[in-house]
């Protein structure tokens, strides 16, 4: 089958770790989180778009425009023949509680499984990150005194398809497409996966309509994330 990663990123090895941002993201996006990082030693735009980048902290992969369930299966795989280690999804959700406002950020702890693909890959009704990246998430942003809540969210099929919505779990506070299939791919794959969302709709402020900006926020918590993982360990190597 060859080998994924050297067919995606033009390496055979990655780094150990990496960041995704799934969903539409803006070029001043883009360009705040690449800029945090030296160079750019390898960057394509075709069905996703994927950098490798270095800096002081090391070597990193990250990932952008990433929509739905079925790449994230594949992605997966990418970064299984790797060899990733961790990867922290970053996305945007639909805020269920009707405490949540457009901004907040929400740290997924357990995820229903209703997108369509995943129970058919052999996941049951949930899904869960791993437990160590869920407190790793938790503690950067309580060290950066980012609010944010914690809790259960949902995958579903498609933004303005949820399916049978009277099977969403009463507990769940976001609904989103990908995470569900990211995490129970990345499990199955031995790689920690974890991830943050920030609410861009809810209830009473649709996608459409005039509202706080999102990417602030999310790039506050991404550097804030790229800075712990670059103090707690090796980058690693790259290997041709």
């Amino acid at each position: 089958m060859g080998n994924w990663a050297e067919n995606e990123f033009g390496v055979k090895t990655l780094p150990p770790r990496t960041y995704l941002f799934a969903g539409n993201s803006s070029k001043d996006k883009i360009n705040a989180v690449i800029s945090s990082f030296g160079r750019v030693l390898f960057h394509q735009h075709d069905v996703y778009e994927r950098y490798l980048v270095s800096g002081d902290g090391g070597h990193a992969t990250v990932m952008f425009q990433l929509y739905g369930a079925p790449i994230m299966c594949d992605l997966v795989t990418v970064l299984k023949h790797g060899n990733v280690k961790e990867a922290v999804f970053f996305g945007y959700a639909y805020g269920i509680a009707r405490s949540l406002r457009v901004g907040d950020c929400v740290v997924p702890t357990q995820v229903q499984t209703l997108d369509g693909v995943t129970a058919k890959l052999g996941a049951g009704p949930y899904t869960t990150p791993s437990s160590e990246m869920i407190e790793t998430v938790k503690a950067v942003l309580q060290r950066q005194h980012i609010p944010f809540r914690s809790g259960k969210s949902v995958s579903v099929p498609a933004t303005f398809w949820h399916g049978d919505e009277t099977q969403i779990d009463p507990d769940a506070i976001a609904l989103e497409l990908e995470f569900a299939a990211f995490c129970h791919c990345a499990h199955a794959a031995g790689i920690k996966a974890g991830g943050l969302f920030v609410i861009s709709d809810t209830r009473e402020q649709g996608l459409l309509d005039k509202r706080p900006p999102r990417d602030p926020i999310m790039i506050e918590a991404f550097r804030a994330i790229k800075e712990h993982w670059e103090q707690s360990g090796s980058s690693g190597s790259l290997r041709t």
